[in-house]
């Protein structure tokens, strides 16, 4: 059973590549970039964005190949991890901005 039927793989692009805009306007706007030039900011964030996205594509993967044809477990396993990745980061740049905040 497909949950997205056979145009599952259009919505994985299309889910990857609004990840990887969102992930990167986040970091050019985010206080510990906002010091650097625009050229650099552009940099920073899309290398960043690529690196965090290509990480979490192959654990992605290694998930699928351990469960097959699982595919709830699968779906749950990547919901799982997605939430985490995020919540990781969320904290990761909460903590710089405090950092940021209390050395002023």
């Amino acid at each position: 059973m497909m949950i997205f039927g056979s145009s599952s793989i259009y919505f994985t692009e299309l889910t990857f590549w609004l990840t990887n805009i969102g992930f990167n306007w986040l970091l050019y706007k985010s206080k510990h970039l906002s010091k650097f030039s625009i050229e650099k900011r552009l940099i920073y964030s899309s290398f960043l964005s690529i690196i965090f996205n290509f990480g979490s594509i192959m654990i992605i993967n290694n998930i699928s190949h351990f469960f097959g044809r699982i595919e709830l477990l699968r779906l749950i396993s990547s919901l799982t991890l997605s939430n985490c990745l995020l919540s990781i980061g969320y904290f990761y740049l909460d903590d710089l901005y405090n950092i940021n905040n209390n050395s002023k």
